[in-house]
């Protein structure tokens, strides 16, 4: 299974006790666990973890750090500290900006954004180790996100 964080309990809470559901990815915002530098909030995953725990299924991460649609869910000091020059940079596809409003990505080649990336992918190991299967990121080379997994 495949959701938001927002949307676990509607979505994915109910179907974690069949029979074929091993368990669930879910996305997480990096602006939602970081929300000013070193202050972490990892109370929303927590609280998935022990549902997902409590049916015995995995739980697996999508550390979201680029968004189709504004507006970016980045830590705000990323985008407003000079340190991070922006931090994120506009959504673009092969022929150029994308139609509407752009979406985001973090600005990952920026090395002093990557370290603070780094910073929340320790901390997030130093909380969760054992209880999470795995973090993952979003497939760069994909528009659709979750393509390879089921989208509830």
């Amino acid at each position: 299974m495949y959701t938001s964080i927002g949307e676990f309990d509607a979505q994915a809470k109910p179907l974690l006790g069949r029979p074929g559901s091993d368990g669930v990815q879910v996305v997480v915002p990096w602006g939602m666990l970081e929300k000013e530098k070193n202050h972490y909030d990892f109370s929303a995953v927590d609280q998935v973890a022990r549902q997902v725990e409590s049916q015995h299924k995995k739980l697996f991460i999508q550390l979201q750090d680029r968004f189709f649609e504004p507006p970016a869910r980045l830590p705000g000091y990323l985008l407003t500290d000079p340190k991070y020059a922006g931090g994120a940079a506009p959504q673009l596809n092969n022929d150029g900006p994308v139609p509407g409003p752009p979406g985001s990505v973090a600005a990952q080649w920026n090395k002093n954004v990557r370290d603070r990336f780094q910073h929340l992918l320790k901390a997030l190991a130093q909380r969760f180790d054992g209880r999470i299967a795995s973090v993952n990121q979003p497939d760069v080379n994909r528009h659709n996100e979750g393509q390879d997994s089921l989208h509830l």
